[in-house]
């Protein structure tokens, strides 16, 4: 299954001029269409401003980063020898960068307002421009990720249909059920490895 994390993109380090604390950022409903929670600033951010925290969550060696299968939304990608990913799902609390989330489109990419960081094995968040009190942050997560979102759903229904029809072909009695059955099943098999190969 093609799936993605948020890779460290390679791009031009920020010179990191301050540090936000807590109290500079804040949990809302995000702005973005479909997003769910997004961090937003309580008040301006000068370029170049280090987001409180890092991004938390359990180190994942690339064995266990593909054991997890189609569930990437929040793991961020490591360039390190042993650890493949982050992954920031069961770790809500006290967890801003969590909530960044990434601009999708052309319109929602002129929102971008800051960019992250790996340093070791951790990843931080730092403003790219200045951020306005009630602006929210909105990153990029580049291509491959939006791809793999994409991917990952169509495997997910790809999955759930091919399970409904095993079911049917177990209880159908009828030889005309089985044999389409069987034919859709083959063109579901066709359709996964189209999908897994690319």
């Amino acid at each position: 299954m093609a799936k993605s994390a948020k890779a460290p993109l390679r791009r031009k380090p920020v010179t990191i001029r301050s540090r936000a604390k807590m109290c500079d950022v804040t949990l809302a409903k995000s702005r973005l269409p479909g997003a769910g929670q997004g961090l937003f600033a309580t008040r301006e951010l000068s370029a170049g401003t280090q987001l409180p925290q890092h991004y938390k969550g359990n180190l994942l060696t690339e064995k266990e980063f593909l054991r997890k299968g189609k569930d990437c939304q929040y793991m961020m990608g490591l360039s390190h020898p042993k650890y493949h990913a982050i992954d920031a799902k069961p770790i809500t609390k006290d967890n801003p960068l969590r909530y960044i989330n990434a601009a999708k489109t052309a319109s929602q990419r002129r929102l971008i307002n800051c960019q992250f960081y790996q340093r070791g094995l951790k990843v931080f968040y730092a403003t790219t421009r200045r951020v306005g009190a009630g602006a929210e942050l909105v990153t990029d997560y580049g291509t491959n990720y939006w791809e793999a979102i994409r991917n990952n759903t169509r495997a997910l229904s790809l999955q759930r249909r091919r399970a409904e029809l095993l079911k049917r072909l177990r209880t159908t009695t009828k030889r005309e059920e089985k044999v389409w059955l069987k034919e859709t099943l083959d063109d579901l098999k066709e359709k996964w490895d189209e999908l897994t190969e690319g």
